[in-house]
This record gives C-alpha cells, structure tokens and sequence, in this order.
C-alpha cells in the first residue's frame, strides 16, 4: 500500500531520510555516529548524560573482554544503530504502550504495536547491515549481542544512575557489568571513537570513506 506523502525526517548532515522504506544508499556511518553521540539513554534519568554512542563504545568493550569474534564485534557495533533515526525508547516507555494498547484494543490491539514496532526496527536494521555490508544476525548472534547490551546497561546503572528502588528483571540482574568503572566521553570524542571502530570493523564504512568526497559535517 503506497503512502499518499513520504514519510521522511531530515539528517543531522540535512539529507531527506525515508522512515517508511529506508535503504542502504541513505546510510552514512560518520552521520550515525555523531546523532548516536547527541541521543541520551534513560529518557534523562541519569546523573549525568549517557549517549547512545557511549552506551555503544560501553558495549563494544564488553564484546573485547568477552572474546567475541569480529563479526560479534562488528553485530555490537551496529545493535543501536537504527535509533539515528527512530530514537531511543527506553524499555519501560516501550512496555507502558504495549500495556495502554492492550487496555484499549485487547491483546490483538498489543500485539498489533508490537509487531509495527518489531518491523520498523527491522527494515532499518536492514538497510544499516546492507550498508555496513554484513549479513543479519543469527538467532544466537542475536543473544551474545543482547548479553553485551545488558552488560553495557548494568555498567551504566552502577556507574551513571541513581541506586534503584527496585529491581530491574530477573534477566537484567543476572547479568554482572564490566568490572572497571566506566568514563563518559563528550559527544565530539564519542562519535570520533565509534567512527573510527565502524571503519575497523564495518567493510561498508570502509569502503563508503574512501569514495567520493565525504558529506561536509554542519555544527550543531
């Protein structure tokens, strides 16, 4: 079913990004770093701001110390990367609208949202690994990824977040964070820093810096 007006949001290099059929093309692993660097985790509830790209660089250390092969590194890397263009929704604002969708529309009405939400993430995963010039995850990929996700999470929670007054899951607290304490990088250093990871591990980003004249970055 076409759309009767494209539904598109403007870049941080101010390029017109297709939200509905995203594609590779429109990818670029310097922009992603830097709008990762400038989207702050926790909807602010943290004592100071966690970028996506930190909890990112956070991750990909978890990975190291974990043994990962590069293409578990490289999976890491990219595991945050579509929230450059759809945001970051925290967990718990995603599980209010699955209950309030469910209160309304029964669990067909649940059900429903979470298989938009699912697809949306997917299709611009998709275009970022086609980019990037890696295949999708694999269901166990997908867990060894999501294990240094919530390594990453539980680093930041000891590091960067008031004590909790509750748990967070049994699956969360299970898990144990990196045994250093963590340092946030500003947003300039942090995107510095993942781009350059992108290009040690992302066949696409590498290819894509060495083409034609990079897109000129604007100030914020």
């Amino acid at each position: 079913m076409s759309l009767p007006h494209r539904v598109w949001e403007q870049s941080r290099y101010g390029r017109a990004l297709d939200l509905v059929e995203p594609h590779a093309e429109q990818v670029n692993f310097a922009e992603i770093a830097d709008q990762l660097s400038l989207i702050n985790r926790y909807v602010g509830a943290s004592t100071v701001a966690v970028s996506v790209a930190n909890h990112t660089l956070i991750a990909f250390r978890a990975a190291e110390r974990a043994g990962a092969t590069e293409r578990e590194r490289a999976l890491v890397l990219l595991h945050d990367a579509h929230e450059s263009r759809i945001g970051d929704k925290a967990t718990p604002v995603k599980s209010m609208e699955f209950a309030v969708a469910r209160q309304m529309f029964g669990l067909a009405g649940e059900d429903t949202l979470r298989q938009v939400m699912a697809e949306v993430e997917r299709r611009h995963d998709a275009a970022i690994y086609a980019a990037a010039g890696i295949a999708p995850p694999s269901e166990a990929e997908r867990a060894f990824v999501k294990h240094c996700d919530i390594v990453a999470l539980n680093t930041e929670r000891r590091d960067f977040l008031a004590r909790p007054p509750m748990p967070w899951g049994a699956d969360i607290e299970a898990v144990p964070a990196l045994s250093s304490r963590q340092r946030l990088l500003p947003p300039p250093t942090a995107s510095l820093e993942l781009h350059a990871l992108f290009l040690s591990h992302l066949p696409g980003a590498r290819a894509q810096s060495a083409r034609a004249a990079p897109i000129t970055q604007r100030s914020a």
